[in-house]
């Protein structure tokens, strides 16, 4: 299978194509579901080039692995500010979506009753998810219980204490209290020693009620008209939508009736990822112009890191 993925391709994105690549011919040797495929192609989103991002819609491209998230705030575009953090890590590794990096705070009891992480936006901003990805590894501990407050003038805010899920990482999550500028998470409790640090990979900030994910590849030639497809894709979250595939450049769609989760596989700078699969029979007319589309679920967040196609 031949790899349509541009120039300036890092590591991981090599990696997570080799991964898809291998599971593919896994599927192929044990003669899963289908014979043979006879060509495919890979979009791994390690560059816009295979992406028609004129057709791609309810998403941000992340700088650093080119994820896609339905509902996130695109952080990098918002005043993010640490509060009493002693640590010289800067803020900007919480939202450069590389997880070999992070933002550290020395000795975090110490500072429980003054620190805290705040996201400022130009606009309103109607928040409900926050997402902490933390690690104990080299001596540091993760925070266990959190609070969340927002104001809409910087100064006067209101506090609540929302859900809490996970281990580590932390899902952090609640009903909505509308819309505002201003947003902070507190650290309320850890079980760490004083002396430990507070290390956070990445903090993702999740919108209310967004629009649904769409995304869709520029058409790949075939050597023939195809009768079916086999699609591969790489993701964090559970999938939440529709995956489709067609033969004449995107005019007619056909839909996967299921998408099968296949285990995961594990990435040095992006963690554990999800890999789901599903055969299509195409529709329509005949024809060698191969286009697949994602069309997720309306409010409900995807993160898809690779599509990989092959059709017989």
């Amino acid at each position: 299978m031949s790899g349509s993925t541009g120039g300036g391709v890092s590591y991981d994105a090599v990696a997570r194509q080799l991964a898809a690549e291998n599971f593919l011919r896994q599927m192929v040797d044990n003669g899963w579901s289908i014979s043979k495929m006879v060509d495919g192609f890979a979009d791994q989103f390690s560059d816009e080039m295979g992406m028609n991002t004129g057709a791609c819609s309810g998403h941000v491209y992340s700088a650093g692995k080119y994820s896609v998230n339905s509902a996130l705030v695109n952080v990098a575009s918002a005043s993010t500010d640490a509060s009493n953090a002693p640590s010289g890590t800067p803020i900007s590794r919480l939202y450069d979506e590389d997880m070999s990096t992070g933002f550290a705070v020395d000795g975090i009891n110490h500072y429980l009753n003054g620190i805290y992480l705040q996201q400022s936006f130009a606009a309103d901003k109607e928040i409900v998810e926050m997402f902490l990805d933390q690690t104990t590894s080299y001596g540091n501990q993760y925070v266990s219980a959190f609070d969340v407050a927002y104001s809409d003038n910087g100064t006067d805010w209101t506090q609540f204490t929302p859900n809490v899920t996970g281990g580590t990482d932390k899902t952090i999550s609640w009903s909505s209290v509308g819309a505002h500028k201003h947003w902070r998470l507190i650290p309320t409790g850890n079980t760490s020693p004083a002396e430990a640090n507070w290390y956070m990979a990445e903090w993702r900030v999740f919108e209310a009620n967004n629009p649904a994910l769409v995304l869709q590849g520029v058409a790949q030639d075939a050597t023939e008209s195809p009768s079916t497809a086999r699609l591969v894709l790489l993701h964090s979250v559970a999938l939440d939508g529709v995956v489709k595939i067609s033969r004449d450049n995107g005019v007619t769609f056909a839909s996967a009736s299921t998408v099968e989760a296949q285990g995961s596989a594990w990435f040095p700078n992006e963690g554990e990822l999800n890999i789901s699969t599903c055969d299509i029979p195409f529709t329509g007319v005949a024809g060698t112009q191969i286009v697949w589309r994602f069309e997720g679920t309306a409010g409900v967040s995807n993160e898809i890191y690779g599509v990989w196609v092959q059709w017989q």
